[in-house]
Parts: structure tokens; C-alpha cells; sequence
């Protein structure tokens, strides 16, 4: 064959495969726009719940049979603060002959949602003890979580969470922890200290390397008078991850401090340092504890042992400054100011359902029930 005809027979092929592919193409849009269910699920994938709650209106109007439509329409509208609408089309649904068994569970739990949000708290989880098979559906189980959480039932909702995690391998051990320590920040803050202890420990059990649970833990512990116990718990975390130092190093420096416990406080330091050398806030922190016992000189001489691998911030410039300035040595504390600075930054946690803050990594939100909804932001601080 010349090379003529192949360039022909290329040329004809490649021509066929685009007159396919717009064809093909042509046809899926057509199909697209006569099923608006579809095209709700397409606007669902967007992030456009408000053209999709449209497009299920039309389906559900132009005689749309499949389930999942209603229950979907149903969700929409609950999002949207029409409850009321929301619940006549899941309960509408539950009247159908032809459910399966999976069906009848889903719009039970769907109804059960809108009775939370109409504040039907206690119809919502008789609804849900109605699913067949209960024991088995982990999405069931975490809607009682959230249920008996939201009435302030923790010992239930603990154990709803814990069932729904012994056989669904997305919710891990940090997860149930999670939300026992979102249990016991909520006791702290409502002055509830024995159980606030009680669902530290408890989260400890389900992962004792947890960060958040230690970090909690000591809180509670304090709070409780166990400034020892604590102790253990906050520099167990703090040799897990040094992240933690700003949030701890303030209580243990007071509560050691509280029993005269001053060199205690500087072999931690010295051994936290050892353990993370170059750490700007370790450092600060040594250097304060040697001017509160009245070392400027001390300070002077660690500080020029130590500088060439310190990562200085603007505190700790400016505090070795000052000492060099009291000693008369103006010359260095302008070297020192004019330092280049390396940040470390301050993160928090945002919920991104109702935007809830906490200062550490957690995976339940305490305030929404939401799991894994927290997104880590920078928080300037003036450092």
C-alpha cells in the first residue's frame, strides 16, 4: 500500500472516531436533560445543591419513581431549613409497597434526621429503633450518637459510637476518642470535673498515644487536683510532639512552680531542648526561667552556645536583646534585633459544618457531631 493511501485510510478513521464521539456525546446530553435526577446529581457533584434541589422538584414532578430522588429531595430541602417539606416526602415514601428491606432503613433514618432538626429529638430515635437490623447499620447508629449526644446522654451516645466502630473500619479508635474527648471539654467547661476525668481516661483507653486524649487528660486532671498525674500526661505528649509546647508549658511551669518545684521545671526544659534543639519556644522559655531566678550572665552564655542553629522569633530576639542591653552591651543587642526570624506557626481547628473552633486536632465535632469535618487554619499570633 503507498504511503498515499495510508495517510487516506488514517485521515478516514480518525473522521469516523469524532463523528462517534459527538454523536455519543450529542446522546448523553440529550439523555442528561430528560432525566433531571441526573442532572441533580451532576449539580450535587459541582457543589450547586441549589440548582440540584431544582432540577429534583422537576423530577419528582415529572413523575420520577426511583427512591433515592425523594430521599435526596427530602435531604435538600432539610439543608434548607424546610423541614416541615422535608418530612412529608421522606414520610410520603415510607407508604410505598414496593421498598426494599435497604430502602425502608434509609428513609426511617431520613425521616429520623428531620424530626432532630424539627428538635423531635426523642420521635427521632424511636424512628430509628425501628430499622431492622440496627446493630449492623453504622450510619444509623452514628445518627444516635448524635441524638443522645444532643440531649446530654453521653454514656449512650459513647456507646452508640463505639458499636457503630466495631465493625465499620472508617471509624478508627481516634475517632471514638475523639468524641470522648469532645465529651470531656464539654464537662470542663461546665465546671463537671469527675466526669470530665472520667471520658479523658475513657478516650485514653481507646488509644493512649492519642494527642488530643493526653493533651485533655492533663486539663481534667488538673482541674481534679492531680497536678502529678497531669504532669505525666503532658510530657508524655510533649515527647510525642513538641506542636503541643505552647498549649502545655504555661500550666506546667504554674503548677510546678505551685509546689516550689523550680529545678524540676529546668531539667524538663533542658531535657525537652535536648530532645528539640534549635525549638525558639523551648528556648524562650529556659532563658525566662533564668532571668526569674536572676542569671542574666547564665542566659548570655547559653544563648551564644546555642545561636548558631536557634530558630529566632521576634520574642526571642527581643528578650536576649534586653539582656545584652542590661549588661551594657548595646552593640550585640542591635545584632540581635536585626536577626533574620523563622516562624513557627500557631494552628487551630475549624469546623467546616458550624464552625466550630478548637486548639487541637480532633476528629468529632462536640458542638455539630460532624466526623472529620475540621480543617487546620493559621492563626497570626505576635511572635
Amino acid at each position: 500500500m503507498s504511503t498515499k493511501l495510508i495517510l487516506i485510510a488514517i485521515l478516514a478513521t480518525t473522521l469516523l472516531l469524532l463523528t462517534l464521539f459527538f454523536l455519543f456525546d450529542r446522546k448523553r446530553r440529550n439523555v442528561s436533560s430528560k432525566s433531571p435526577y441526573i442532572d441533580a446529581l451532576y449539580s450535587l457533584i459541582a457543589g450547586n445543591s441549589e440548582l440540584a434541589l431544582n432540577y429534583l422538584k422537576d423530577a419528582v414532578k415529572g413523575g420520577e419513581s426511583s427512591v433515592g430522588a425523594y430521599l435526596l429531595l427530602g435531604d435538600l430541602l432539610r439543608r434548607d431549613n424546610q423541614m416541615t417539606k422535608a418530612i412529608q416526602i421522606h414520610r410520603s415514601m415510607a407508604i410505598r409497597k414496593d421498598l426494599s428491606y435497604d430502602e425502608k432503613g434509609l428513609i426511617q433514618l431520613a425521616i429520623a434526621k428531620d424530626l432532630a432538626a424539627l428538635d423531635k429529638i426523642d420521635e427521632a430515635i424511636d424512628t430509628l429503633d425501628t430499622i431492622k437490623d440496627i446493630k449492623k447499620n453504622s450510619e444509623a447508629l452514628l445518627a444516635l450518637n448524635k441524638f443522645y449526644h444532643m440531649k446530654g446522654d453521653y454514656k449512650t451516645a459513647s456507646k452508640h459510637i463505639k458499636a457503630a466502630a466495631a465493625f465499620d473500619l472508617t471509624l478508627t479508635k481516634d475517632v471514638v476518642a475523639s468524641y470522648l474527648i469532645a465529651v470531656s471539654s464539654i464537662c470542663l467547661e461546665d465546671n463537671r470535673i469527675g466526669e470530665a476525668v472520667k471520658y479523658a481516661e475513657l478516650a485514653l483507653k481507646q488509644s493512649y498515644n492519642n494527642l488530643p486524649s493526653l493533651y485533655i487528660s492533663g486539663m481534667a486532671l488538673v482541674a481534679d487536683g492531680k497536678s502529678g498525674k497531669a504532669m505525666e500526661r503532658w510530657l508524655s505528649l510533649l515527647n510525642l510532639d513538641i506542636s503541643f509546647f505552647r498549649l502545655t508549658i504555661g500550666m506546667i511551669e504554674k503548677t510546678l512552680f505551685n509546689e516550689e518545684k523550680f529545678q524540676k521545671f529546668e531539667a524538663i526544659l533542658k531535657d525537652l531542648y535536648t530532645k528539640y534543639p534549635g525549638n525558639p519556644d523551648i528556648f524562650t522559655s529556659l532563658i525566662s526561667f533564668y532571668k526569674k531566678k536572676g542569671e542574666p550572665e547564665k542566659v548570655i552564655r547559653i544563648f551564644e552556645n546555642e545561636v548558631g542553629q536557634l530558630k529566632m522569633n521576634k520574642i526571642l530576639k527581643i528578650q536576649i536583646a534586653l539582656i545584652y542591653i542590661s549588661n551594657d552591651k548595646l552593640a550585640k543587642a542591635v545584632q540581635i534585633l536585626e536577626m533574620d526570624e523563622e516562624k513557627l506557626p500557631l494552628y487551630k481547628y475549624k469546623c467546616t459544618v458550624c464552625n466550630n473552633k478548637v486548639t487541637i486536632p480532633i476528629s468529632y465535632c462536640g458542638k455539630c457531631c460532624g466526623i472529620d469535618t475540621f480543617k487546620r487554619y493559621h492563626e497570626k499570633i505576635s511572635d
